[in-house]
């Protein structure tokens, strides 16, 4: 929407696009920001009496909080936070590697052992949201079991947070992810990472990891009935075409309504031996088309714009040719989040890890999602320190 304004009503924030009275002729150089009160006294003294603004990119009304600028010291807590969430993650990780290990060897596992993990997955992500969310898109395609048990774990908390349950059903719902695909680790490599649709008698061995789970979790009595549902039911969609009850509607419990939507996400965004994973747009867009009758579409609408059109933590490239990892979500505002920049593709390098608000920075905007692999490498560094 464009709209006249007189210079005297002239605020920073506002996007001019062109002069429209003035008391000699004078052009304006290009559109842009009005950035200081320096700006309006230089178009004064040049004459200038109104312009022309866009308010649909002008920041003039915006919140305070949502224009604020992260400085170097809001980076460096950030990565504080960053290092202490990739500290717990790579400990569970080593832990419940060793668990699927046993698994695979049919051995016993202690599954109150498994409950600490998960709890302390639920915690970190109570304590630091956004750095958990970061560390979850960091995949590797040879771990998948190991990742996928760990990052459904958090993104099932981050989803059961914004449904506001208590504490205790986040943390049965966090062990029930953590529980759910412990099971994959008795199959053969073969059938796990199988290009293609599998057969019947395939298809058969691949549901015995949900009975495996189930059997598993009923042995501890730190896994109460809201957690087996989920696990039991984790494979249920809502047009009956799940398994292993091709349960319809609301016979799915919650549980596994939300941990459906979390699995397919993270899923789709994992690139796997035989294909490479889809960019998060994308798999949102499954999600909510070609997914449109399996899963809980409400949920899905509760984690997508959680999430924002750019997950916290996912790889974009700007305009302005720098490669960065979204940083912060801003409110009603999905497609314009902080983004920490940490590669420049014109010069072909790292450069110094910096934020773009980009509710600042009208000029500047994301135009592509990428593949979270390629910027790892910048990002692990930044996490190192």
């Amino acid at each position: 929407m464009l709209q006249d304004v007189q210079i005297d009503h002239l605020v920073k924030g506002m996007f001019v696009t062109r002069i429209t009275d003035h008391v000699k002729p004078i052009k304006l150089a290009s559109p842009g920001m009005i950035r200081s009160g320096d700006d309006i006294e230089q178009m004064r003294s040049n004459g200038v009496l109104a312009v022309e603004i866009d308010l649909s990119r002008s920041v003039h009304q915006t919140p305070d909080d949502v224009l604020f600028q992260p400085n170097e010291e809001d980076i460096a807590d950030f990565q504080s936070q960053m290092q202490a969430a990739m500290e717990v993650y790579e400990q569970v990780k080593e832990r419940h590697s060793i668990f699927l290990e046993r698994i695979a060897a049919q051995k016993t596992i202690d599954v109150n052992l498994v409950g600490e993990l998960s709890g302390q997955i639920v915690d970190a992500v109570f304590d630091s949201p956004d750095a958990m969310c970061v560390i979850a898109q960091l995949k590797q395609a040879e771990q998948y079991i190991l990742d996928h048990s760990v990052n459904c774990v958090i993104l099932t908390t981050v989803l059961a947070k914004k449904l506001k349950l208590s504490r205790d059903d986040i943390y049965q719902y966090g062990l029930g992810a953590m529980i759910m695909d412990i099971g994959m680790a008795r199959l053969p490599l073969l059938l796990t990472h199988k290009f293609g649709e599998l057969n019947d008698k395939e298809a058969r061995q691949m549901r015995q990891h949900v009975e495996w789970a189930v059997e598993l979790a009923e042995q501890s009595d730190c896994v109460t009935e809201l957690g087996i549902n989920l696990i039991r039911q984790h494979h249920e969609r809502l047009d009956g075409s799940g398994y292993p009850g091709g349960l319809r509607g609301e016979q799915v419990s919650l549980g596994a309504r939300l941990v459906a939507v979390v699995d397919t996400f993270d899923a789709l965004t994992t690139s796997r031996p035989f294909r490479n994973g889809f960019n998060n747009s994308e798999a949102f867009r499954i999600m909510r088309e070609e997914e449109k009758e399996t899963l809980d579409q409400s949920l899905v609408s509760l984690f997508v714009s959680h999430m924002g059109s750019y997950p916290t933590g996912s790889m974009v490239k700007l305009s302005n040719n720098l490669i960065g990892v979204v940083f912060r979500q801003i409110p009603d505002h999905p497609d314009r989040p902080m983004v920490m920049v940490i590669f420049d593709t014109e010069k072909k390098r790292d450069v110094p890890p910096h934020v773009i608000n980009l509710m600042r920075e009208p000029d500047v905007h994301i135009i592509d999602a990428m593949e979270n692999k390629d910027g790892t490498a910048g990002l692990m560094k930044f996490i190192r320190g």
